[in-house]
């Protein structure tokens, strides 16, 4: 794709800082190169092409991975706390939110691993001054964005999609043997009844 003027959001107009803003992007927003593109200033209609571009040069590809392992390093983000997380998330269990009576624990009364499988925590308060109603919405990260993570690092999509593959090759085998067999009933039935 050539780079028009018209395939650039005003204000972006330099090649290095749409490259910049590109990587920055990128980085922010978990690698998604086309929202990176539209962020860099490329257009809606020039994105998709303009990521693809960027994506196969060299320079751009070596700063992504220069800004992936500062951002991992600043932060101390490693594979072990990523799979702490996912299984933070995968082993919560809602009535460690509760007290014996039935009533919340205050959040400073969770264990640790319970606490980071929240995603919030509101209180409301509803009512009137003399009839006030509370209310606590709890929410927990959902387990299946966690096991799809989790399967996906242990490579098991992978071997599941070698599976499906395997078996709709089985299938569609089995699928033409029972034609062929349908074709050769077909057949004798039709020698039968030329016969009598």
């Amino acid at each position: 794709m050539r780079v028009t003027k018209k395939s650039i959001r005003p204000g972006l107009t330099s090649a290095a800082t749409r490259r910049k803003a590109f990587i920055e992007s990128y980085i922010a927003n978990g690698g998604n190169a086309t929202e990176a593109a539209k962020s860099a200033g490329y257009t809606e209609r020039s994105a998709y092409n303009a990521a693809s571009r960027l994506m196969r040069n060299d320079e751009v590809r070596a700063a992504i991975a220069i800004r992936a392992r500062e951002t991992s390093e600043k932060y101390g983000l490693t594979t072990e706390l990523a799979a702490r997380s996912i299984v933070q998330e995968l082993s919560f269990d809602p009535a460690k939110l509760f007290n014996g009576d039935g009533s919340l624990k205050a959040i400073a009364d969770l264990d640790e691993d319970t606490r980071m499988a929240l995603v919030s925590v509101e209180f409301e308060q509803h009512g009137t001054k003399e009839a006030p109603v509370f209310v606590r919405k709890v929410k927990w990260a959902i387990r299946a964005s966690a096991r799809d993570h989790l399967m996906k690092h242990l490579g098991m999509f992978k071997e599941a999609d070698a599976r499906a593959i395997a078996a709709s090759a089985a299938a569609g085998a089995v699928a033409a043997v029972a034609k062929v067999l349908d074709f050769e009933k077909i057949r004798e039935r039709a020698r039968r009844a030329a016969s009598e």
